[in-house]
């Protein structure tokens, strides 16, 4: 699943357990999503 690279990159690189990098990798994505929508359509 192309979605897992990240976390599995962070897991490698920093020693962070998959779960927990997947959550954060997850919520960080949705936010950024959350923003550029009030960015870019307004409100």
């Amino acid at each position: 699943m192309p979605g897992a690279g990240v976390p599995s990159a962070l897991c490698k690189a920093r020693g962070i357990q998959f779960a927990k990098a997947r959550i954060w990798v997850d919520i960080s994505l949705v936010t950024i999503a959350v923003v550029a929508g009030y960015l870019f359509f307004g409100r």
